[in-house]
């Protein structure tokens, strides 16, 4: 759930996921999903009573939504994962889907 005053929208969140997942040199390299709030904090763009840890619920479940979509790869231990936001534990990373060879 995001936080009661002036949240950042979902747009937003997810043209920095955009944003970080492509700034990466290599398909392969991954970002960890908590880059996107801490990004936004850096460049001043959280409201005033709110940190980047309030916008991590939120992000990723458009994580996970994009991976639902196809549009990234969520990775757990070096490995993609397919299990759902609700069943996952632990850090994770995420990555531009890579295109099959």
């Amino acid at each position: 759930m995001y936080p009661e005053t002036g949240a950042i929208s979902e747009e937003v969140l997810r043209e920095t996921i955009v944003d970080l997942v492509n700034s990466t040199r290599s398909q392969e390299s991954t970002r960890c999903p908590s880059e996107v709030p801490r990004r936004l904090a850096k460049e001043g763009r959280l409201p005033e009573g709110t940190e980047w840890r309030d916008y991590m619920d939120a992000t990723r479940k458009i994580v996970f939504e994009m991976r639902d979509q196809g549009e990234l790869e969520v990775m757990q231990k070096g490995k993609v994962v397919e299990v759902g936001l609700e069943e996952m534990r632990g850090p994770i990373r995420m990555r531009r889907k890579l295109s099959p060879t």
